[in-house]
């Protein structure tokens, strides 16, 4: 009998075995969630997360689609929990997975070749074996939306910029996590030198390189938070939506403190991103610009920073349908995924909506090449009839005008339009500041708080056209179109006000050259 139970048992052993080492050292770091023969697997983050929640959208959307028209193609979806999303693009690459939600720096560096990042989930030898080869089969199918890099200071800390923390105590995020991870990059980027972490008990001289000390001995960010005050923690980064639970728990609560100039506002402060600093960080494709507002969390002024694009990745071959399947799937499902999300949240949650507005974003130009080719047909690209739409409003609006003023077809030509009075000259003035307004928050509403609504856009644009006032603008594309945008409508209305004013006093001024002229005459004669 013991020879016929001795390779039973020995076979149960090394099963249970491969299976502990399979979950430990995280070969397949995901969860254990049965998945359906031929379902594509899309591996996600944490529970608590959006990327979690936004897979999990998507699978009930894919299902809803298949049950509805069995008959016709579709893809079925099983969204996986992942312990570790700093190895998504690892377990993907490793074809492990079919699809994949991956930040946006972190595919980057992928992408150009740069070290992968270091997650806890995979033996090291593995990583190396998947950074050579499989990377290079990761491709794009569709940005989804964008997280916010803050970098919360504890109170009374008055500084204005990365560089000053220097000698500081930074809590950077949990180790081997993708907050560490994109932390480390925004520091390295303000030129701080991460060869080491000084211990707390380092005495900074001058000439000391630009180091912080790094805190990594706090996993729970509660804790993290209650240790951020005088003679504990400095500063902290935190990756979220804006406004983000965790940080918004802190800063809008009792336990904030008011600020001593303003007892509505909270003592602790954002450290906004330089903006040449952010600039180099968009140029590169890594990250986008991201406007924290000023209520968001109760603080003085708006915030500029940097955002993280969440993005979906996949290894499947350049003709596989699956990948067009899914990219249309989710640009034609956006609300609805939106709203299950949104569902998903707890009512009593300060946890804000999600938008999935990086579907409408055209990808950046240095991206193109990493993108899906079965997905290119489904990505955002921008159309001329979306540029043409304010013309066509502005010259519509002034054929409006003109039938009202009972003019004839001839006056319908805007330059015959501006010579008719006054009060049009100032209706058309108003109306060329309202279409650039609209022309300007395409390019400036996600980073100056002036151009957040159409209201506040269009009296910043106002500001922007009155003579020898500072540009309102921040992003250098604005600045461009800010300018034309200002000349434009000192052109119209100066034009206008010329027209009106040879129209109210050209007959007198006519009236009076003849009078004069003909005195002239008899006078001669």
């Amino acid at each position: 009998m013991w020879r016929l139970l001795k390779p039973l048992l020995f076979a149960s052993l090394a099963l249970v075995a491969h299976t502990a080492f399979c979950t430990d050292n995280g070969v397949v770091s995901i969860d254990n969630q049965s998945c359906s023969s031929g379902d594509r697997i899309l591996l996600t983050g944490s529970k608590t997360g959006y990327y979690y929640q936004v897979g999990k959208a998507v699978e009930q959307v894919a299902k809803e689609q298949c049950n509805k028209a069995p008959a016709s193609p579709c893809i079925r979806i099983c969204a996986k929990e992942s312990g570790q999303t700093l190895d998504n693009i690892l377990l993907l690459a490793n074809k492990e997975v079919d699809f994949a939600i991956v930040q946006g720096d972190v595919a980057h560096d992928a992408w150009y070749g740069h070290p992968l990042p270091l997650g806890r989930n995979l033996p090291g030898e593995k990583k190396e074996n998947i950074a050579i080869e499989g990377v290079k089969n990761v491709k794009l199918v569709t940005p989804l939306y964008v997280e916010a890099v803050h970098i919360l200071l504890r109170p009374h800390l008055n500084i204005t910029s990365l560089q000053e923390l220097r000698g500081l105590k930074v809590w950077l995020g949990l180790p081997g996590s993708s907050t560490e991870y994109t932390a480390t990059r925004v520091l390295r980027g303000a030129g701080f030198s991460f060869g080491k972490c000084e211990s707390p008990g380092h005495r900074y001289e001058e000439t000391d390189a630009l180091v912080v000390t790094c805190v990594k001995d706090t996993d729970d960010f509660s804790n993290v938070m209650a240790q951020l005050k005088p003679g504990g923690l400095d500063a902290l980064f935190k990756i979220g939506p804006v406004p983000t639970s965790d940080i918004e728990r802190h800063l809008l609560s009792k336990a904030a403190g008011p600020d001593e100039t303003n007892p509505k506002k909270s003592d602790y402060q954002l450290l906004p991103v330089d903006y040449d600093l952010a600039s180099k960080f968009v140029e590169d494709g890594s990250y986008v610009y991201r406007l924290i507002q000023a209520d968001d969390y109760g603080q003085a002024q708006s915030t500029l920073t940097i955002g993280v694009p969440a993005l979906l990745l996949t290894n499947l071959s350049s003709n596989n349908a699956d990948v067009a399947l899914l990219a249309q799937l989710i640009r034609d499902n956006r609300r609805k995924i939106e709203e299950i999300v949104t569902h998903s949240i707890p009512k009593n949650s300060t946890t804000p909506k999600l938008s999935l507005d990086l579907l409408n974003v055209p990808v950046p130009v240095k991206s193109n090449n990493f993108v899906h080719e079965m997905a290119k047909p489904y990505l955002y690209h921008s159309s001329i009839v979306f540029h043409i739409i304010p013309v066509a409003v502005f010259v519509a609006l002034c054929f409006l005008v003109a039938w009202f003023s009972d003019m004839t077809f001839r006056q319908f030509f805007i330059a015959l339009l501006l010579g008719h009075s006054l009060i049009i000259s100032l209706v058309l003035f108003g109306l060329a500041c309202c279409g650039g307004a609209l022309w300007l928050q395409q390019y400036e509403g996600s980073v100056n708080e002036g151009f957040r609504s159409f209201p506040i856009s269009v009296w910043s644009t106002i500001r922007q056209t009155l003579p020898f006032s500072h540009s309102q603008m921040i992003t250098p594309q604005g600045e461009l179109q800010g300018s034309i945008v200002a000349w434009t409508i000192r052109l119209v209305f100066a034009f206008g006000i010329v027209r009106a004013l040879k129209e109210k006093f050209g007959p007198v001024l006519k009236r009076w050259r003849s009078e004069n002229g003909g005195s002239s005459r008899r006078q001669a004669a």
